[in-house]
């Protein structure tokens, strides 16, 4: 996302495997004073090498940049909003938005995005952001202090498109509003736009899955939402989503007590998110 840029750059693979399995362990180490600061791992069958190789790079580069973002928005957490920079500001605002979608985490959020709008109405950055927190807010239930502004909201994604057509944030927040407004064939166009310009972003690819599963391909959508999550690690901030996204296809597939399995997972992860809440109602009643 580019908000911290760190010396934090070393990342160091070591393989281990069995006849079934390969673990592929790594660790973040400070350039500088060469400790290790984050370490973390993946596993996968052993099967077709190419898509191992290419399952775990996906993985390991989502993680790493999640964990590097955290770290550095984590080194100023403590300061007042006064002694922070504009990137610094929003940098804290998406660590909000991580921690899942409820009212009071997308508040945090809107806090940060507003003091660096304060300072200068114009930095872009922070439009994007108060944007896609609108949009978050209206696909996930959320009550806040204000209505989302969807109309406004699509202005600052396009005008942001028009300077800068690789903004793969722009795209993606473009994709949730299409999505939002049942535009799925405009919104797929997005969401693999934002994968040809990074492979390794996963929220793009497990929002591909479910917008297969809402334009009547349930199957394909599950067995894209599960790829997805064997790519990333158990501790991404979307996993909840994903998890959502299976009991999704799940139920549009008859599948109802799966789908319920993956609700509570997701319930488990993001407790208090209001589209979760919803969900579960929806396949109790079914059940």
């Amino acid at each position: 996302t580019e908000i911290y840029p760190l010396s934090l750059h070393d990342a160091l693979p070591i393989f281990q495997g069995s006849d079934s399995a390969l673990r592929i362990d790594f660790q973040l180490v400070d350039t500088a004073t060469r400790t290790n600061v984050w370490s973390d791992h993946v596993q996968r069958e052993r099967g077709d090498p190419t898509l191992v190789a290419d399952e775990a790079a996906r993985g390991i580069a989502r993680v790493l940049a999640i964990e590097i973002d955290r770290l550095g928005a984590l080194r100023v957490r403590a300061k007042p909003n006064s002694e922070l920079t504009l990137r610094e500001l929003v940098g804290r605002g998406y660590l909000a938005l991580h921690r899942g979608s409820t009212r009071e985490n997308l508040s945090d959020a809107m806090t940060s995005f507003d003091e660096a709008l304060r300072r200068d109405p114009h930095y872009q950055p922070a439009l994007l952001a108060v944007a896609r927190v609108h949009i978050i807010a209206a696909m996930n239930f959320v009550d806040l202090d204000f209505s989302p502004d969807l109309g406004k909201a699509e202005q600052l994604l396009n005008a942001s498109l028009a300077k800068s057509p690789n903004s793969i944030s722009a795209l993606y927040s473009l994709a949730l509003l299409q999505k939002y407004r049942r535009q799925y064939q405009a919104s797929m166009r997005s969401l693999q736009r934002c994968l040809e310009l990074n492979p390794s972003f996963l929220p793009a690819q497990g929002q591909i899955g479910n917008i297969l599963t809402r334009m009547g391909q349930p199957q394909k959508g599950l067995e894209q939402i599960l790829q997805t999550i064997r790519v990333a690690t158990p501790n991404d901030p979307t996993i909840g989503i994903w998890y959502l996204f299976a009991a999704e296809a799940e139920l549009e597939l008859g599948h109802d007590r799966a789908a319920l399995d993956w609700a509570l997972r997701a319930n488990a992860v993001t407790p208090g998110s209001p589209l979760v809440q919803a969900w579960l109602a929806s396949i109790y009643t079914a059940i």
